[in-house]
């Protein structure tokens, strides 16, 4: 995604800092359980599961009415300009490892 990391708020919207390369795409993921499982006392082999993750342009989150905030010049703070901020901002720690 040209070196953006994206932000996804843990329910359905995926925040980039610019658009992606496409308006809409379907992906097949396939994912394996953490931990084995235990039946009988035997261990069971981890189990695949398949998901579909569609993504696709929704709407672009205006921050100018935060800019205009900050500024001074409205006087009220636009609350989805800060709730996008608020989830890129949790998002980032997650997503780059910690340097030690």
């Amino acid at each position: 995604m040209n070196g953006r990391l994206p932000a996804y708020d843990g329910r359905k919207s995926l925040y980039t800092a610019g658009p992606l390369p496409f308006t809409s795409r379907t992906f097949e993921i396939a994912l394996q359980d953490e931990d084995e499982g235990l039946v009988g006392g035997q261990a069971t082999p981890r189990r695949e599961r398949q998901f579909r993750v569609v993504i696709k342009y929704a709407a672009r989150a205006d921050l100018h009415h935060l800019a205009m905030f900050l500024a001074g010049r409205q006087p009220d703070a636009p609350q989805e300009a800060l709730q996008v901020l608020d989830i890129v901002l949790r998002e980032l720690p997650t997503a780059r490892p910690y340097e030690v």
